[in-house]
């Protein structure tokens, strides 16, 4: 079992290791090169992981072809439209890998199997669900209640300086400023903290 899905499920449950090893032959690892997507809008999200290493971006695709930024996603963290994953639909983002990356996923056709293991991936499942939802109302809280540095602030601590050199203009989209407003601002922040 690849290491940050072992981590992930480890951090979601209270059981020992055997268990959490047990749950391996439902899970594939895929690896993805930049630019490739690991699920696409329209397309049936039929795909659900944990990065293992590198970087994605999910976002939604405007009428107009514009993208909205969701999230990025680093090592460890999930990807894929969870919501329309659970309710066999087509997906509403898209998920493109920002660098070489890869990721260990569950394909659809083994949900089901998946969640009749054992009591204990219901708890994975609701868990799941839960952290999503408190991601989503962080994520509503900083648009509505924090300006542009304070949300740059909050996204500098959970990525590296290091990404505004791969997706600069993606990050302003992300934040909800413009690229030149974002320069202004990086101007400001102190990337030693």
């Amino acid at each position: 079992m690849e290491q940050q899905l072992f981590n992930f499920l480890k951090d979601l449950i209270s059981s020992d290791d055997n268990f959490i090893r047990s749950l391996k032959p439902f899970f594939l690892t895929k690896s993805f090169k930049t630019g490739e997507l690991f699920l696409d809008k329209a397309e049936k999200a039929n795909l659900f992981g944990i990065v293992e290493n590198g970087m994605f971006k999910i976002c939604y695709l405007k009428h107009d072809g514009s993208e909205a930024i969701k999230t990025f996603r680093n090592q460890g963290e999930l990807i894929g439209s969870y919501s329309d994953f659970l309710k066999n639909q087509e997906s509403q983002v898209t998920v493109e890998a920002m660098k070489p990356s890869r990721v260990s996923y569950i394909p659809r056709e083994c949900l089901n199997d998946f969640f009749n293991f054992s009591p204990n991936v219901e708890v994975i499942r609701r868990k799941i669900a839960e952290r999503l939802y408190c991601e989503k109302e962080n994520r509503e809280y900083q648009f509505l209640c924090l300006n542009a540095y304070q949300r740059l602030e909050l996204f500098m601590k959970h990525f590296s300086p290091k990404i505004f050199a791969l997706i600069d203009n993606q990050i302003s989209k992300y934040l909800g400023v413009t690229p030149v407003y974002l320069s202004k601002l990086r101007k400001n922040y102190s990337f030693n903290e």
